[in-house]
């Protein structure tokens, strides 16, 4: 069913002319958008991902990486092309390096790259419906050796006269002539928005702190216990007193009341059923919690815990801290004032501490959630609307998130690779022929030169365990076996990586994006692997490869290690005989 679906698309854009003789589309990107990136470096030979924001009308672009095993020190990047300055900020040394943008440096386009040659409409994905988007492909070659292949997709139907596009891919290997953050460097855009950019996303971040004196009530969570408490709490900064009292439920600590005087340095612990009391003295180098953000942590962006409508939710500020053990700060505060602009002054209402050993022994590996009443009237109200808020969170995270659908690719297959190398920081572009019947694959490589010719292909025959490699330039070929416990490629996700959500590649705007199943895996030698696969149907196991990337992953299979892979123009439209011929050479 898949193959004839494949089929009847591909013969419908054949004759209507997608592949050749199309007119270009595509200039400029948006004057703002925003979405998901992710590059490859060819000059670390390193992936990242993250979030991307920009204006082009502002003159504004701000980059923020996601965490990783073996990231670089700098976490956000602002670009200010107005005042022409560039801040690099380290969330976990709480550092920021500022550098002047050079005067001859223009704001990027996200277009095609002036000099550049439009080549033709590709589709990145499959043909068939859904499972890929069309794109303008542009390609620049330069007399020192460099190389820019850029894909973008068109935004509005009047593309014809504003020639207005979303990036898809843009590849710059060894290109000078562009910004510098881009040389060297292979993007891949998503989820691409036009929606308006938070104002919060161009500002830097904030230290805050509570008030004073307040109380409420708290819930908290220990991830050394794996337990969970609740009750009340009674907090004076300015007197350095704070007071927890627990309340009764089965399985809770003996310790149902918690004192602590900083002024004395005590501590006290009392157990109603017992009527015991200990106590213990309070370390000399630990200090009154603030119950603000601690230092060195990071102001993510603004979040609205429960719900946007009136009433029924609060905007609070997200702050971030990771360390080098692997520990992890994330605390959530609501301004108290609408002078916080200069008096700083939040109310906490999660403080999670994970491995965070520079805070309170009674604080460490706990998640906090707390809710203050100032007056001892608001107490009972306060209390209702947690019950309420839990019940509501509860239910919420209840609900069925997306489906895995994602489990292999297609029987037989082919289309078009472009190959970001980490080991040889290099590019490569080709075709690629499947068939796991057969146990058959082939790779052709730089075959879209000028001149026709066919630089690399490779053959790799697991029924036989004979790969061949041939060199069309040097007229070599080189026979090797593939070792034995090499397993044949499915071309999708590895059986340890998880799935972690539905991706849209591209754009959500309609027919401009492709929607995919995000896979990831982290392991603890660094290594990391990215796969986005489309599902052939909504609930289909069977998806084609979108983009896979397997950096430092030993289990990859040997053709793929160290490699991130883009396809295109998949199709099961049948595919020659011919293509699995071994030059004679390859055979003596």
């Amino acid at each position: 069913m898949v193959c004839k679906l494949f089929a009847v698309v591909l013969a419908v854009a054949v004759c209507a002319g997608v592949a050749f003789g199309q007119p270009q589309r595509c200039f400029v990107s948006p004057p703002s958008w925003s979405g998901v990136f992710f590059r490859v470096d060819y000059s670390r030979g390193q992936s990242d991902r993250g979030y991307i924001f920009y204006n082009r009308t502002e003159f504004r672009l701000m980059y923020s990486f996601e965490s990783r095993i073996g990231t670089p020190d700098i976490d956000k990047h602002w670009l200010f092309y107005n005042t022409r300055k560039s801040y690099f900020y380290d969330e976990n040394a709480n550092t920021c390096e500022v550098e002047d943008i050079p005067a001859d440096e223009p704001i990027p386009l996200f277009g095609s790259l002036p000099g550049s040659e439009y080549i033709h409409h590709d589709r990145l994905g499959a043909y068939l419906f859904n499972l890929g988007v069309t794109v303008d492909y542009f390609r620049l070659r330069t007399d020192s050796g460099g190389t820019y292949r850029g894909y973008y997709s068109p935004l509005y139907e009047s593309v014809a006269t504003d020639f207005i596009c979303v990036p898809v891919i843009e590849s710059y290997e060894n290109i000078d002539t562009i910004p510098t953050h881009q040389r060297n460097i292979h993007w891949t855009y998503m989820n691409i928005t036009t929606d308006p950019i938070p104002p919060f996303i161009w500002e830097l971040p904030i230290a805050f702190e509570s008030p004073s004196s307040w109380s409420g009530f708290f819930f908290r969570v220990d991830y050394s216990s794996g337990q969970s408490d609740r009750g009340y709490i009674f907090y004076n900064r300015t007197e350095f007193r704070l007071m927890y009292s627990f309340e009764s439920r089965i399985g809770t600590p003996d310790i149902d009341k918690h004192w602590l005087f900083y002024n004395t340095r005590k501590s006290y612990f009392y157990d109603e059923n017992a009527n015991t009391c200990e106590v213990e003295d309070i370390p000399p180098n630990e200090f009154i919690p603030t119950f603000g953000s601690p230092r060195g942590s990071e102001f993510i962006h603004y979040d609205r815990l429960g719900a946007y409508s009136f009433n029924l939710g609060v905007t609070v500020d997200y702050f971030r801290l990771r360390t080098d053990s692997g520990g992890t700060y994330r605390g959530y505060y609501s301004p108290l004032y609408e002078s916080v602009a200069t008096d700083f002054m939040c109310v906490p209402v999660i403080e999670s501490y994970e491995n965070i050993d520079t805070i309170p022994t009674h604080q460490r590996n706990i998640h906090w959630t707390l809710t203050l009443a100032h007056h001892p009237m608001l107490k009972m109200k306060t209390f209702l609307l947690a019950a309420v808020a839990l019940t509501c969170f509860a239910y919420c995270f209840a609900q069925p998130g997306p489906v895995q659908r994602c489990y292999e690719s297609p029987d037989a297959w082919s289309g078009n690779i472009l190959v970001a190398d980490y080991a040889r920081k290099r590019s490569d572009f080709g075709y690629i022929f499947y068939n796991r019947t057969k146990q058959w694959l082939h790779y052709t490589y730089n075959a879209e030169f000028e001149d026709g010719r066919d630089y690399i292909k490779k053959w790799y025959f697991y029924d036989t365990r004979k790969s061949y490699t041939l060199d069309e330039d040097a007229h070599t070929c080189t026979e090797e076996d593939i070792p034995p416990d090499a397993q044949f490629p499915r071309f999708s996700a590895p059986e340890d990586a998880t799935f972690r959500h539905i991706d849209v590649y591209g754009s959500f705007i309609p027919n401009l994006g492709v929607k995919t199943d995000y896979f990831r895996l982290d392991t603890d030698s660094g290594g990391v692997f990215h796969g986005y696969y489309a599902p052939a149907y909504d609930e289909s196991r069977i998806c084609v490869p979108v983009i896979e990337s397997y950096e430092n992953i030993d289990t990859a299979p040997i053709h793929q290690r160290n490699m991130h892979f883009t396809y295109l123009n998949i199709t099961t439209f049948p595919f020659s005989n011919l293509v699995w011929e071994v030059p004679g050479e390859c055979l003596h």
